[in-house]
């Protein structure tokens, strides 16, 4: 049974222009121009000229996005958690949206993401990524979610994936305190039984559990360099019972499981009607972001007589380095100067990243709870060290 909101939570959604339930799966998404109260209250740029709702939560996008994108992200997370309205007020609560990019929309033309940098970085990593507190706003590209040609993901939902971030980090560890500590106990167990080993999966308890509901959804990419041949639900009850259980009380076990928009019924394309797939344009990579492949510098062994003791006086020029943690810890950043003594930089917060200019040749050394997690040497142009849980590559 679904609990009524309160009488005031009904005057608050209904003060800013939101749906209390969630519509009806095969309802024809209505868009519209975001209401002047989520305006206000969000503080939602002036790009914003598209909007619907499911349960309260708002997807909004340009005027470059088609309204079929704005509707199919809205049919997808009502399947992931229309069943949850609690879910959805937990996450709106926090002023969260979700954001459609047109595919001549990189991460950092959104809005909530602008100030991520290295810009270069951010707008060839990924089509789509997660809200934080600094950056309330969770994305998807729209060649993603209409399968349009082109798209650099075509075997997986990156909204599945990203909103399944924000269930977790905004919206179960709200709900249930408990939660959080049991995920962490469901990740230890995989890693120390080698569940996962060497995916991505493994990098942190938040991909884990992102990347779990890619094969709790049916959508995961399949086996490659950063994946293993868990695909579908079925599979991930049998393989990893303990991620599948705690997935089942965010998501529910019911019957629903990601299609591309062609290959569903017509009963689930109604919100698609008038799409014309030949006439809704294609992604390509525009040429300067796609000159901006930044490479994975990864962490050096500290004992590899490969990697110098201190970094060299002279040097052929400028160099920066992006870093990204993905350990539940804070870790060092020290610079290993012309003696080989370190000078400290920098503390990261789990979860979060920062980019350090530097020197080409010049030694890094990352630490975290007092242990040396490696060294590493930085080269021309940026480059990018991600600190996870993976056993360093050397």
């Amino acid at each position: 049974m679904i609990a009524k909101p309160s009488s005031h939570l009904r005057s608050l959604l209904a003060g800013v222009g939101l749906a209390v339930a969630a519509a009806a799966p095969a309802q024809a998404q209505r868009v519209s121009a975001p209401p002047a109260p989520l305006v206000a209250k969000l503080h939602l740029s002036s790009v914003y000229a598209k909007y619907t709702d499911v349960g309260g939560f708002p997807v909004v996008a340009t005027a470059k996005v088609s309204d079929h994108a704005v509707a199919e992200a809205a049919y997808l997370i009502y399947h992931m958690v229309g069943r949850r309205p609690d879910i959805l007020r937990a996450i709106a609560d926090k002023n969260i949206r979700f954001v459609v990019m047109a595919p001549s929309e990189m991460t950092t033309d959104v809005p909530e993401h602008s100030d991520l940098a290295p810009k270069s970085y951010w707008d060839r990593r990924a089509r789509g990524i997660g809200a934080t507190p600094p950056h309330p706003a969770t994305s998807a590209g729209e060649e993603n979610l209409l399968n349009l040609p082109g798209d650099p993901y075509p075997d997986e939902n990156i909204l599945i994936h990203e909103f399944a971030h924000t269930v977790y980090e905004a919206g179960m560890v709200t709900l249930d305190p408990s939660f959080d500590r049991r995920l962490l106990a469901a990740y230890e167990h995989a890693r120390a039984t080698g569940l996962w080993k060497g995916t991505y999966a493994m990098t942190n308890r938040t991909e884990y559990w992102a990347s779990a509901a890619q094969s709790w959804f049916d959508c995961a990419r399949g086996q490659d360099e950063d994946h293993n041949d868990i695909r579908t639900r079925a599979q991930l009850k049998a393989y990893d019972p303990a991620i599948a259980a705690l997935l089942k009380e965010a998501f529910g076990d019911g019957k629903w499981r990601y299609a591309k928009p062609a290959s569903r019924p017509a009963g689930e394309r109604r919100h698609l009607a008038g799409f014309d797939i030949a006439k809704a344009g294609s992604f390509s990579w525009p040429a300067q972001i796609a000159a901006n492949e930044i490479p994975d510098l990864g962490l050096g062994a500290t004992s590899d007589k490969n990697t110098p003791s201190a970094s060299p006086r002279n040097s052929s020029g400028p160099s920066g380095i992006f870093f990204i943690n993905h350990l539940p810890a804070v870790v060092s950043i020290d610079w290993l100067d012309f003696d080989g003594k370190p000078v400290h930089y920098a503390d990261i917060k789990p979860g979060e990243q920062f980019f350090q200019s530097t020197y080409v040749g010049h030694v890094w050394k990352v630490s975290a709870a007092g242990q040396v997690q490696g060294t590493f040497v930085a080269q021309e142009g940026n480059g990018r060290v991600e600190i996870n849980a993976k056993q360093p590559q050397w």
